[in-house]
């Protein structure tokens, strides 16, 4: 409740150490029925950091897990932008692509 009413009064908090995005987060990750809404804590913060790469590798990982394949793709999209330079990004989103049947953006992150 605590994390909840500082969302309220502090929307827009990015830093990383107080966001209560990320608390929350961290919070409803590890209980059973609010992984769903963990990570919509986290979308929102990466609304208001965009330099998040960390979070949006994570979001990116939770959809493609459950076949959500376009909204992995915007967010591996997104963090590319931020760091082009993870290998372990560009494997992830190639396999992404490979499922949108994009062959050629395949090929070019791989």
């Amino acid at each position: 409740d605590t994390f909840r009413a500082a969302a309220v009064a502090f929307p827009t908090c990015g830093d990383q150490a107080s966001s209560p995005h990320l608390k929350l987060f961290r919070l409803l990750k590890g209980r059973e029925g609010r992984e769903e809404a963990a990570y919509r804590e986290l979308e929102l913060y990466c609304g208001i950091d965009g330099a998040a790469f960390e979070p949006r590798r994570l979001i990116a990982a939770w959809k493609a897990a459950r076949k959500d394949w376009a909204g992995a793709d915007q967010l591996y999209r997104e963090a590319n932008f931020i760091d082009p330079f993870s290998r372990e990004l560009h494997l992830r989103w190639a396999r992404v692509l490979q499922e949108l049947g994009r062959e050629e953006e395949v090929r070019r992150e791989l």
